[in-house]
């Protein structure tokens, strides 16, 4: 569990940019008609190829077919999206507000290491410490945070074996 803490922290400014670009990549979640030119011009063909009256409709069934499967690629592409936004910032949310709930000097030393990205020695300097009494303070708010995974980790656990 430690080394996921240790992670979360680590990657905690990419996942923030991450989060941010999957937010503007689903506002504008178009799929190009070259796209949905492209997968059916190397999709199988549906349905019965047996022609039943004298009129062609091949253009009306492209069109039809066209308008749907684009539709159905935006939706796809939109929902894997979604999720992958929803996670990133059930993640996000959950560290900032563990980091919010480690009470005193401690909890503030965690929130400008981790979430306002400040330099140990920015840190040392305006909470007049030295990088040892730093090195053991972030070792607390790690130990802090790993406690509040655990928790978390066996609130699901047993959520899903209820």
């Amino acid at each position: 569990m430690k080394e996921y803490v240790e992670k979360m922290i680590k990657e905690y400014p990419e996942m923030k940019f991450e989060r941010s670009c999957l937010m503007s990549q689903m506002k504008s979640c178009k799929i190009t008609d070259e796209d949905v030119i492209y997968s059916m011009c190397f999709s199988h063909p549906e349905g019965e190829r047996v022609q039943t009256s004298g009129i062609s409709d091949k253009t009306a069934k492209v069109a039809l077919s066209f308008r749907d499967r684009k539709r159905r690629m935006e939706e796809e592409r939109y929902n894997f999206l979604f999720e992958k936004y929803q996670h990133l910032d059930e993640e996000i949310s959950f560290l900032e507000s563990t980091i919010a709930d480690i009470p005193g000097e401690l909890g503030e030393i965690m929130s400008e290491l981790v979430i306002e990205g400040d330099t140990w020695e920015e840190v040392c300097f305006s909470h007049c410490i030295g990088i040892h009494k730093l090195s053991d303070m972030r070792k607390q708010g790690i130990k802090y945070l790993i406690r509040a995974y655990q928790r978390r980790e066996s609130m699901v656990a047993s959520y899903l074996l209820s």
